[in-house]
């Protein structure tokens, strides 16, 4: 088995040139004028255009509406210069949602797209989350808010360490 992931969007256009400029994917292909593959990796992704009140299927009354909203299921773009990334990403439009966290050994930061979807530039320590962290990692390259202060939270399956930036103070 394999997968792929689908993004609907309201404009194809648009989308392509985010995606292609804040991170590293390529377009592949045009299927048509209201879809594009773009190459993530190993990973496939999918934009499909669907306007704005478009409804996903007759049996769902939901309609489809592109400002910022929740959802469980997110992208988390795995980089290797998490300052770098995070520069591309903001220039291209991406809207930061957080600052940068420490999750299982995981460097991550939270965006949403000019579309409502969020995502997550993540740099892993080493080649995927840890199962147990003992220590925070504390070695975080050249990312120019790392201070001092570190909190540690519990919650879920695991720590979660924030790093405060002077603006949280």
């Amino acid at each position: 088995m394999s997968a792929i992931i689908n993004i609907d969007v309201p404009d194809i256009e648009r989308a392509i040139e985010f995606y292609t400029a804040a991170t590293e994917c390529q377009l592949e292909r045009r299927l048509d004028d209201t879809a594009a593959e773009l190459s993530c990796g190993a990973v496939n992704i999918y934009l499909l255009e669907h306007a704005t009140g478009s409804t996903a299927n007759a049996d769902n009354e939901q309609k489809r509406h592109y400002s910022r909203h929740w959802t469980p299921v997110h992208i988390d773009f795995v980089v290797a210069d998490l300052d770098e990334a995070i520069v591309k990403a903001e220039n291209a439009g991406a809207v930061r949602e957080s600052n940068v966290e420490i999750w299982h050994g995981a460097t991550h930061v939270t965006f949403s797209d000019p579309f409502g979807h969020g995502f997550c530039l993540i740099r892993f320590r080493e080649a995927t989350y840890e199962l147990d962290p003992r220590e925070p990692e504390t070695d975080h390259g050249s990312v120019p808010c790392f201070l001092p202060r570190v909190r540690t939270h519990r919650g879920g399956i695991g720590h979660k360490v924030r790093i405060e930036t002077r603006s949280d103070r």
